[in-house]
């Protein structure tokens, strides 16, 4: 059996750094794309997924709110989506419940520190036995000015009063709101002789 070599002048001794550099630069242009790719799945994609969740927050050592989703999608810069809706339930010393919120969608944006609320969204507020609740298909609450705000049908209900209307700007325990463009105002008494 005989052995055949070949003569490569590419391969020879004195073309050794010119080879390498060929290599690294074929590698170089394969996994940048590559690479590239990938950071944009990895931003995409959740980083955590968690399902039955229950989450307390305290202050000084008191629950102060409570959290529940059925899933809770959190992803690499912090955002959170609760795509199968939330509920949310806030305490005072007491632990008696002074706020409730529910919606079917919610995402919240940790650098901008806003929530979206969408889909059959609800906030009522219990104080000195009076209930103020709001109810609308999106609201937007901004933590750092503390307000809720929407531009979409709104119907706020108190003890006294039944009110509708298009766009909303409230504080956040909603003390005072304000409807954009008001549909409609029932008093308690008509609300009363309207049922009877």
């Amino acid at each position: 059996m005989q052995l055949h070599q070949t003569y490569s002048p590419l391969l020879s001794m004195h073309n050794k750094p010119l080879v390498i550099l060929i290599l690294l630069l074929a590698s170089s242009v394969y996994t940048t794309p590559i690479s590239l790719a990938a950071k944009e799945v990895d931003n995409s994609l959740p980083l955590i997924e968690s399902t039955q969740l229950e989450v307390l927050y305290s202050r000084d050592g008191k629950v102060v709110c409570k959290i529940t989703t059925p899933k809770l999608l959190k992803y690499k810069n912090g955002d959170q989506v609760y795509p199968e809706g939330i509920y949310v339930e806030q305490y005072d010393d007491d632990k008696t419940i002074v706020g409730e919120l529910r919606a079917n969608t919610v995402y919240h944006y940790v650098d901008s520190k806003k929530w979206d609320l969408k889909g059959d969204v609800e906030i009522k507020r219990f104080q000195d036995g009076k209930c103020i609740q709001l109810n609308t298909e999106e609201a937007y609450w901004n933590l750092e000015d503390e307000k809720i705000y929407t531009d979409k049908f709104v119907r706020i209900e108190t003890n006294t009063e039944l009110l509708l209307g298009y766009g909303l700007q409230a504080k956040q325990d909603m003390s005072f709101y304000s409807i954009q463009m008001p549909q409609g105002f029932v008093e308690e008494n008509e609300l009363e002789d309207v049922s009877k």
